[in-house]
């Protein structure tokens, strides 16, 4: 039976703000999705202002700083580069229809690794994002892609972040070490432009972003590089169809009859074109669906609170069984085998982890009402992304939970025995003592002690402690450690040993898995 509590003590205070940056990745593209709130992103010299529902595409590559202010919940969706079409790879400031919100807390995560045989694919976002449009004032808003070369995305990435530099195209490319000549090929053949051309059309959108912060043309102008104000004129009316005046003056008549809700053309920096106004995207756009899954089964050596968002679950704790419905919270003991299976439309989601308290847990559920969803977002977020919070709150978050959970039983002798196995494998896990050893240091008979185990753990004693050795080398894998020193810690000889058990219990090799943290 579910004890239901009150959310006073994680919502107190509410949420606190928090801030990554300057910060690139040239292996994905973002899609930082505000959940709730407003948040900021800086991209150069440009600024993105982003309310409750939006969201902005950033392509790989590009370097920018993300500040989310107090009480507000950003969630950061990450692409494999390589799964984004090219004409994806510029800066968008997207409407999310409410009815994909839940999709994208799914989407999120999928990133995590705790889904079994879940691909964090492009699948369902760059249909999001390719039926998103960006308008105002009747124009269309893109940016010029991205060059993948990594000379020209050097170039790229200075160009976008000092917009004014007068450096010439031959300075640039002694900068990067390579001939002119390649670096004007590597322009042309990735973005479709010349230098010259790619960066006048990134001055001239960061010019349109300060008139419509409200700045007068000619200072815009001078913050761009292009300082004589008729060549400026000429190269904006170019580029947009309109002189820097008539810009400015359709934005503040759009701005006014839409009363503040169209989206600021100077919140993205991008290209500029003319074009047929679109609408943000509809909500006719279908919604993917959420599939079946079940979790990976593991023995962890940390208590994990799982969180059901959405949906209806079906836990296995060692040898027993529950299910859990929307709201309802569940710290699942270390050195216990655990597995879910998430129904149809279902979102579980680990919000937090503390040090083992021993096998005495037996897994009650605590229901937590629906206004204590952000909180228990934000803990996961800021746990398992780069963002970090502007006051630390973690520690009375994880009391407060704890404070929730039921008070476990005393632990039984079985359970005090299993306890103390685990306790040493967890600090030595390259012990090789056998449970026949185990029988004799504890001083009971081996076959009872066997069977206590099965009890308890619901798995032999050999497999739960592979289980329970391969997620103490994720953990390893998680802070950085060479694959080398996490095979010999587990006391494996060697790598190809450890790489095989590895990817058969987390479907990946190691070394693929820790290269995907640091993508």
């Amino acid at each position: 039976m579910s004890i239901a509590v009150a959310a006073a003590p994680l919502i107190r205070g509410g949420l606190p703000g928090c801030r990554v940056g300057p910060i690139s990745n040239a292996r994905e593209s973002l899609l930082l999705w505000v959940h709730t709130g407003t948040a900021r992103v800086a991209t150069g010299l440009t600024r993105h202002e982003l309310s409750t529902g939006q969201a902005l595409w950033l392509p790989p590559g590009l370097e920018h700083t993300v500040v989310v202010d107090e009480d507000s919940l950003a969630v950061p969706i990450f692409v494999p580069a390589g799964d984004v079409p090219e004409d994806l790879r510029r800066v968008a400031v997207l409407t999310i229809p409410s009815e994909w919100s839940d999709w994208l807390v799914w989407r999120y995560a999928c990133t995590l690794g705790y889904l079994h045989g879940v691909a964090m694919d492009a699948a369902g976002l760059v249909e999001l994002v390719a039926g998103s449009r960006l308008t105002a004032a009747g124009i269309r808003i893109t940016m010029p892609p991205l060059p993948a070369s990594r000379e020209a995305l050097d170039v790229a990435r200075t160009v976008l972040s000092e917009p004014a530099s007068a450096s010439t195209v031959d300075e640039f490319a002694d900068r990067v070490a390579v001939s002119t000549r390649t670096l004007q090929r590597q322009f042309a053949g990735e973005t479709g432009m010349g230098f010259t051309q790619w960066r006048t059309a990134v001055r001239i959108a960061a010019a349109a972003a300060l008139l419509a912060d409200g700045h007068h043309a000619g200072w815009a102008g001078g913050q761009v590089g292009i300082h004589d104000a008729a060549c400026f004129t000429r190269t904006f009316r170019r580029q947009v169809g309109l002189t820097p005046s008539q810009y400015a003056r359709r934005l503040r008549d759009s701005h006014a009859a839409a009363e503040g809700t169209l989206d600021l053309i100077g919140t993205v920096s991008t290209l500029i074109q003319r074009g047929s106004t679109q609408a943000p995207m509809s909500a006719g756009l279908p919604t993917p669906r959420i599939p079946a899954v079940t979790t990976w089964e593991c023995v962890s050596d940390t208590d994990i609170a799982m969180w059901v968002y959405r949906g209806v679950a079906q836990i296995r704790i060692g040898g027993r069984r529950r299910q859990l419905q929307r709201g309802d919270l569940v710290w699942l003991p270390a050195d216990i085998p655990h597995a879910m299976e998430l129904d149809e439309d279902t979102i579980v989601l680990p919000v937090a982890w503390r040090a083992a308290r021993g096998s005495g847990l037996d897994g009650r559920v605590v229901r937590f009402p629906d206004e204590a969803a952000p909180r228990l977002l934000q803990a996961l977020v800021l746990t398992r992304s780069a963002l970090r919070p502007d006051r630390d709150e973690s520690s009375s978050f994880i009391r407060a939970l704890e404070a929730a959970d039921p008070s476990p039983d005393r632990p039984s002798e079985p359970e005090q025995r299993v306890g103390v196995i685990a306790d040493r494998i967890r600090s030595t896990p390259a012990d090789a003592c056998s449970l026949t050893g185990w029988a004799e240091r504890l001083g009971v008979d081996p076959a009872r002690l066997r069977r206590e185990f099965i009890a308890t753990t619901g798995e032999p004693f050999e497999r739960w402690r592979l289980q329970l050795r391969m997620s103490i080398a994720r953990d390893l894998l998680d802070e950085g450690q060479p694959l080398t020193a996490v095979a010999r810690r587990l006391g494996y000889a060697h790598l190809s040993g450890f790489s095989r058990v590895f990817a058969t219990a987390f479907g990946q090799p190691p070394g693929a898995y820790q290269r995907s943290l640091s993508a």
